[in-house]
């Protein structure tokens, strides 16, 4: 009976198509797209927002896979967008993170689907500026999803893997050089904004906070409160109760929410 059994089994393994056996258990893997037009979504349905097209013969980073559809490393054509409340401008073109797992959303409105989060002090490459939205280059930790009727196995070195999809499409000189004269007043208003974002280092014993939302962590200085701490959650749960030097930013929009200012983390050290 069991030696039946081996063989049906056996049996049924050798009629399953070569990619599929070979797809199995093996992510990441790079795959190859064998459609033209092919929609990358932003969840494993249909239903979901389409970030990007991807034509016969491209190259995709798979990582993993849920019912019918293989989850990829998102192509740099993909649109992707984030709150400007959270995002104070380096330069034109990029963007610091202020808030705490912001989320990458598929397009420029709270309704459409989270692909990734970014965390505070992140940077992230802004294609297009909006009053309240902006669209981002994709990040590494944005995903996005492909039906496996239009992929197939190439190779499991992922070592050699290229984003061989075209550029984003960028303004006509014209209209960039018109919108640029456009945002020289805006400039100034955002570098105002970016003056208040101020740095800052700062000492003291960092506590848990349980009961705000929001909020999970606190800085006492001379057995008072002085911040309320933001970013590198994961980071800052080692270091509770014990005395610490932090450099951060105080994000003044937020601080208006609570009692204490808050300052987001972008290195905390602990004194010895």
């Amino acid at each position: 009976m069991t030696l039946r059994f081996t063989l049906i089994i056996t049996a049924f393994c050798c009629l399953l198509p070569a990619p599929a056996r070979a797809q199995q258990d093996i992510f990441p893997f790079v795959g190859k797209i064998t459609g033209a037009d092919v929609n990358v979504r932003a969840g494993q349905s249909e239903n979901f927002e389409r970030l990007c097209q991807l034509d016969r013969g491209d190259e995709v980073l798979v990582v993993g896979q849920a019912y019918n559809w293989y989850k990829i490393k998102l192509p740099k054509i993909a649109k992707l967008y984030i709150s400007a409340e959270y995002i104070y401008l380096l330069n034109d073109r990029v963007g610091g993170v202020i808030g705490d797992r912001v989320n990458v959303r598929a397009g420029a409105d709270p309704k459409h689907s989270v692909v990734g989060q970014v965390l505070a002090g992140e940077e992230v490459q802004i294609l297009e500026k909006g009053e309240k939205w902006h669209q981002i280059a994709p990040l590494d930790k944005t995903y996005g999803w492909v039906h496996e009727d239009f992929v197939t196995f190439k190779s499991k070195d992922i070592s050699q893997f290229k984003d061989k999809s075209p550029e984003p499409v960028k303004e006509n000189p014209v209209i960039e050089a018109h919108k640029t004269m456009n945002e020289t007043a805006e400039k100034n208003e955002l570098d105002e904004r970016i003056q208040v974002q101020k740095s800052m280092s700062v000492s003291g014993y960092l506590k848990s906070v349980e009961t705000i939302e929001g909020i999970h962590y606190r800085l006492d200085v001379n057995g008072e409160t002085l911040y309320f701490l933001s970013g590198m959650n994961n980071m800052l749960e080692d270091f509770v109760h014990y005395k610490v030097d932090v450099d951060g930013i105080v994000d003044t929009e937020r601080s208006d929410q609570y009692e204490y200012p808050v300052l987001n983390v972008k290195r905390i050290q602990l004194i010895l």
